[in-house]
């Protein structure tokens, strides 16, 4: 159910179950009689929670003995009853009456500052203290989440395979997903989660695991890509409004309400609760516009151990529409603590407004002097009445190094992975309906107690209606659906007892065909051959054959590469190719693009001469983030010329330039035959790399720090009759850096220069990225978007550089329009010195990440102070 997956259906769910047989059970209405869903039903004794149903039912597994119970929804005032169980389940329901909020003691002037800022302030400042409180925890977790298919087009329909089978999910439709969950949590990110009970009758592959959603946290700046109302920058995004107060018993909750300064789909709207002195969550229903639909979240917190409040009832909600496909996703979790520990080396304790002088001089023993400083000015900046935006990201930075050595992160290189341990209890998926109607916290509403929830059932629908279909005729599709398989993506199979693959790569495709007016059309075929050594190192050989039919010539190549030592990006490798090779080897117009503007246009931009190359490469870590790569060969280099005149149109009207790539006469002199054997080493080094390990294969992930990189080549004379002899060296530098939501920084500076060239060919000039076209096809980061394909090019020296800054609001994204889209908006400045041609600099904006694929700029380049041209570039981006 490949749409599924285009939602981020388990964004934030978090909580519980317990195993009595014994408890209450009830319905929660409103004055007027209405189920009130979703609500929190909280034992204060034990820490066992649950949610009422949609239905507004309510079901909680409690031991024997006395019990005090709380019932809370957003909205309404708290109840709280004090019940005795002993061997039977007790009936209680509950009426809930509608809460007001009051404005008492606090006047709302027009001009002035909103109440709420001073207030989100301390909560702000106080977000690193809530977002470190806990130690270590233990709880059981149950989630239920559920969808209903409200229409999903037939075409949609019929493509999605449901274990084997297509056509099954239709209107109507509805799935659901239950599990339990015993989860166990150590800071700093330490979760071992124990699956004992699992079920569902959702189509296709289903992942148990919540702990994206349990590490999640309003006290975090993100909330996955959305800003949260609490992160430190916050006020650079929403607007608060202070809606009143409210008591719950011995606390004063305050309602504030959140509000986008501008449409995006990174911001949230709606409300949060603050409890009065603590500066922390009591509730949240916030909500978020999505590109699909609409994304509610509700959760509800409760004091489980001193002043440390804990999520107890979460629901998510998604009403979806998207491809014609309408949907509703929903959510709801329930939790049980069973025992947590907080950090008791946590920053200073909540000091309450009325005994601020008297705290501030009492003396704290045991703490050093700059600790004592620290905490005294924490003390003094959460006991102002009016602290301003300064004193908050003061506050949020003296906070954030008070938090505990507990939750410090490690200062290794190494990003690990391993942080959850899962594991599955035996049986799992193998409960019965008994036994869920025993520990299900959450009661089934009447439409999910219809619903078969086990996974074959999905494989089982409707059997005798799929044996009727599975006639003589529906049998032959199948065997032409196999045959188009095989031609479009070929077959592959295993040999040597399996650890050998073969992969055919199929006869047709946009990849199997290409044409340019040197060879005509091209037709390509390629196998995959994967060797599986050991757990760790793979063989990997790529052979393929192409003919050139206006040459009339066949083409080749073998590669083959091993990664002889995953942990330091070991590789080695053999590679042949015999075929046409652009004279910009490294850069330039994609082929696609170039058959396209050559068949429909009449347009032939790049240039090829024939290559027959033999290369024999290694690359490997010598350190951390510093990789060495060496590597030589011997390529025998001939000139072409165009040797097809086809086009589909303009055949009267136009002519095809001819195969070379440059016009002045002292470089298409150089434009010969001619052989080279050669030598290239690279050098790379990024400073403080880190890095996660995966399969035991060292994947890098990030550094705050630049990437150095210095390359020489050495064309050396006399071997094999080579009659090449030149050196080359490029140095620079680059380094994309991101910030904030969406915000990136790349700059490459580069430089080269051929330090001796007693023989050089027009194939070993330097090329640069240029791309004339007003479409461009893949990553045009370092680009140069008006000059022509091979203008710029030199055998003497360069300088490059590349800068680009992006942010999601710049000019166009504030129109309302497009504000909620998240493209974003970049600022381009390349630039280019070249011997003779001087100075060449252009400056661009565009916007980018439209559909995450395209992108469209407008670019103006100058030679010197002298404007040069204009031009509108469209991109896509297909990786």
């Amino acid at each position: 159910m490949s749409f599924i997956r285009l939602l981020p259906l388990a964004i934030l769910i978090f909580m519980f179950q317990t195993a009595y047989m014994q408890g209450i059970k009830g319905r929660l209405t409103d004055v007027k009689n209405n189920p009130i869903p979703f609500a929190a039903v909280y034992d204060e004794s034990t820490y066992a929670g649950t949610t009422s149903n949609a239905e507004g039912f309510y079901e909680l597994k409690l031991a024997s003995g006395k019990h005090s119970i709380i019932y809370k929804s957003l909205g309404y005032f708290i109840e709280r009853r004090t019940v005795e169980t002993s061997t039977s389940t007790i009936t209680i329901n509950i009426q809930l009456s509608e809460q007001a909020y009051e404005l008492k003691d606090v006047i709302v002037t027009p001009g002035k500052e909103d109440p709420a800022f001073a207030i989100m302030r301390k909560v702000i400042g106080k977000a690193p203290y809530h977002l470190n409180q806990v130690k270590e925890y233990s709880s059981d977790v149950y989630i239920r989440g559920s969808i209903h298919i409200i229409h999903i087009p037939k075409f949609i329909a019929k493509k999605i395979e449901v274990n084997g089978k297509k056509g099954l999910i239709k209107d109507g439709d509805t799935y659901m997903v239950e599990s339990i969950n015993q989860i166990d949590f150590k800071a700093p990110d330490k979760y071992n989660q124990k699956v004992k009970s699992f079920q569902t009758n959702f189509p296709g592959e289903n992942d148990v695991s919540p702990m994206q959603i349990i590490s999640s946290s309003f006290y975090n700046p993100k909330i996955d890509e959305a800003v949260s109302p609490l992160a430190p920058n916050a006020f650079s995004y929403y607007k608060y409004r202070y809606e009143g107060y409210s008591r719950e018993g011995d606390y004063t909750i305050f309602k504030i309400k959140v509000i986008p300064k501008r449409k995006s789909q990174l911001l949230l709207s709606g409300y949060i609760f603050i409890i009065d002195q603590l500066w922390c969550l009591h509730s949240v229903d916030v909500t978020q516009e999505m590109f699909y639909g609409q994304l509610n979240y509700k959760e509800i917190f409760s004091p489980v151990k001193e002043n440390a409040w804990l999520p107890i009832s979460y629901r998510f909600r998604v009403n979806a529409a998207i491809m014609g496909i309408k949907a509703d996703f929903n959510y709801t979790s329930s939790v049980k603590y069973q025992k947590v520990v907080l950090n008791e080396k946590n920053i200073i304790k909540p000091v309450k407004i009325a005994d601020a002088k008297e705290e501030l001089v009492k003396p704290v023993k045991n703490v050093s002097p700059k600790k004592l400083k620290n905490q005294q000015e924490i003390e003094r900046l959460m006991t102002k009445d009016d602290l301003n935006n300064r004193e908050m990201v003061k506050l949020a930075g003296l906070m954030a190094k008070e938090a505990p050595l507990d939750t410090a992160k490690s200062k290794s290189l190494e990003i690990k992975d391993n942080n959850t341990n899962v594991s599955i209890e035996k049986d799992a998926m193998k409960k019965d309906t008994a036994y869920w109607n025993t520990v299900r916290p959450i009661p089934l509403t009447s439409v999910e107690s219809g619903l078969s929830h086990s996974v074959d059932s999905v494989k089982t629908i409707n059997k005798d209606t799929v044996a009727k279909k599975d006639t003589a005729s529906s049998k032959s599709k199948k065997v032409l659906g196999k045959f188009s398989k095989f031609i479009t993506g070929g077959a592959g199979f295993y040999i040597f007892d399996s650890t050998t693959r073969v992969q055919y790569n199929g006869l047709a495709g946009l990849n199997k065909i290409d044409f340019n007016t040197v060879d005509g059309f091209i037709y390509k075929q390629s196998f995959d051959i994967n060797v599986k050594i050991d757990s760790l190192h793979r063989l990997k050989i790529n052979p393929g054959v192409a003919y050139a039919f206006s040459r009339k010539t066949w083409m080749g190549w073998v590669n083959a590469n091993i990664n002889y030592s995953p942990l330091k990006n070991g590789n080695f490798s053999i590679d042949y190719h015999k075929g046409t090779t652009d004279y910009n080897q490294n850069e330039g117009m994609n082929n696609l693009l170039n058959a396209a503007t050559s068949l429909f246009f009449r347009r032939n931009y790049k240039k090829f001469y024939e290559e027959s190359c033999i290369n024999i490469k290694n690359s490997i870590d010598i350190a951390n983030g510093l990789k060495l790569t060496g590597s030589m060969g011997f390529s025998s280099e001939k000139v072409l010329q165009n040797n097809s005149n086809y086009s589909f149109f303009y055949r009267n009207t136009r002519e095809y330039t001819s195969n070379e790539p440059v016009n002045k006469a002292e470089d298409i002199i150089l434009n010969r035959d001619n052989k080279e054997a050669y030598l290239k080493l690279a050098l790379e080094y990024t400073p403080e790399y880190f890095y996660k390990i995966r399969n035991g294969q060292k994947h890098y992930e990030h550094s705050k720090y630049p990437t150095f990189f210095a390359s020489y080549i050495k064309a050396i004379p006399g071997i094999f009759n080579s009659n090449t002899n030149f050196d080359f060296l490029e140095i620079g530098a680059k380094q994309v850096k991101e910030w904030g939501m969406m915000h990136s920084f790349s700059w490459n500076i580069k430089t080269g220069k051929y330090l001796s060239q007693k023989k050089i060919y027009l194939s070993d000039y330097k090329f640069f990225n240029n791309q004339p076209l007003p479409v461009i096809f893949g990553n045009t980061r370092n680009s140069f978007f008006l000059p022509d394909l091979y203008e710029n090019t030199t055998n003497k020296g360069f300088v490059e550089s590349h800068i680009t800054f992006s942010t999601p609001y710049l000019l166009l994204k504030y129109l309302p329009f497009i504000s909620n889209k998240i493209w974003l908006e970049n600022i381009h400045l390349n630039y280019l010195y070249t011997k003779p041609l001087g100075h060449y600099w252009e400056a661009g904006y565009s916007i980018s990440q439209i559909y995450a694929i395209g992108g469209i700029g407008i670019y103006s380049g100058f030679k010197g102070s002298t404007f040069q041209a204009a031009g509108v570039r469209v991109t896509l981006n297909f990786n």
